[in-house]
C-alpha cells in the first residue's frame, strides 16, 4: 500500500490559505472549522485503519513565508505485527522565513513484532520557526503486551539555512525486549514522547522549558542543540506521557507565540 499527502499554506493578505493539496491511497486530509482568527488545521486519516509489512507513507508540508498552521492525525496510528517487510513513513516539514508549523500526530502503537521504519525531517530558514512531536507506544499496554521483537527505527533530522544542527536515531532490532528493561535503556518502561522546537530563539527558552515540566513517575529531559531545543519523557503508562507531552506543547506555543495554551480537538473528541 502506498500512501501521500502533500499539503501547502501560504499568506494571502494577512491568511493562511491552503495553496496546494494532494492524497493519493489511504491517506486522506480533512479541514475542520476553525474561528476566523485561528491558524488553519489540517487532520491527516489513515482509512486503511493501520499499516502492515510493505506499506510505505509519505507526507510532505510546505508553510510559506509568513503563513501558519497545525497538521494533526485523526487518531492513533498502529503498525501491526509483520512476517517480514518493514512498514516506511517519511515526514518532511519545510518552512520559510517567518513560517510558523506545528506537527502534532497523535501517537504511534507498535505492536509486537512490528517493523517500522520512520524519519522526520525538518527544514527551516531564518526566521522559522517548526514545533514537531511524536508519542511512541511500545506494545498494546491495555493488553499487557510489550515491545520484545520486531523492529523500530526511528530517525530525527533538523536542517536550519541548509546545515544540519540536529540529528537522532532510535534502533530497536534483534532481543528487544532486553534493551527495553536495561537501565542504560528504557528502564521497563513502555512509552516515550519527543517535542523538537527548531527556530532560532530555541536556546531563549531552555530554562523555561525545564521549569514547565513536573512529572512524578515519568523520566524527562530537555536540552538544546544549536537552534534545536528537545524534550523527552519516558514513562510505564501511556496516557500518562502523552498528557505531559501534551500539556508541555501547548504551554510552550503560549510562552513562545502567545498562542492560546490549548491543542487541536480532534485530540480530545
Amino acid at each position: 500500500m502506498e500512501g501521500r499527502v502533500e499539503l501547502s499554506f501560504t499568506n494571502q493578505t494577512g491568511r493562511t490559505r491552503l495553496d496546494d493539496l494532494y492524497q493519493q491511497g489511504p491517506l486522506r486530509v480533512l479541514f475542520p472549522r476553525v474561528s476566523g482568527d485561528d491558524m488553519p488545521e489540517a487532520v491527516i486519516a489513515t482509512t486503511s485503519g493501520g499499516l502492515v509489512g510493505g506499506d510505505n507513507l509519505g507526507v510532505d508540508v510546505s508553510v510559506g513565508c509568513g503563513a501558519q498552521a497545525i497538521v494533526t492525525t485523526q487518531a492513533a496510528e498502529k503498525v501491526y505485527r509483520s512476517i517480514g517487510p518493514d512498514v516506511g513513513v517519511t515526514v518532511n516539514l519545510c518552512l520559510e522565513r517567518d513560517g510558523w508549523l506545528e506537527w502534532m500526530p497523535q501517537e504511534t502503537i507498535i505492536f509486537d513484532g512490528a517493523r517500522l521504519r520512520r524519519r522526520i525531517a525538518v527544514n527551516v530558514v531564518s526566521g522559522a520557526r517548526a514545533l514537531a512531536g511524536e508519542v511512541i507506544a511500545f506494545g498494546r499496554s491495555g493488553r499487557g503486551e510489550r515491545l520484545t521483537t520486531g523492529l523500530l527505527h526511528d530517525e530525527w533530522r533538523v536542517v536550519s539555512d541548509g546545515r544540519l544542527v540536529w540529528a537522532d536515531n532510535l534502533h530497536l532490532d534483534g532481543d528487544i525486549a532486553s534493551k527495553m528493561d536495561a537501565k542504560a535503556g528504557f528502564q521497563g518502561c513502555n512509552a516515550m514522547a519527543t517535542f523538537v522546537y527548531a527556530a532560532a530563539d530555541a536556546p531563549r527558552w531552555l530554562d523555561s522549558s525545564r521549569q514547565m515540566i513536573h512529572a512524578d513517575g515519568i523520566f524527562f529531559g530537555v536540552t538544546c542543540i544549536d537552534t534545536t531545543l528537545v524534550a523527552r519523557w519516558l514513562g510505564n503508562d501511556v496516557a500518562s506521557v502523552r498528557n505531559q507531552y501534551k500539556t508541555f506543547r501547548e504551554q510552550f506555543r503560549c510562552m513562545a507565540e502567545g498562542f492560546p495554551a490549548v491543542s487541536p480537538r480532534i485530540w480530545t473528541s
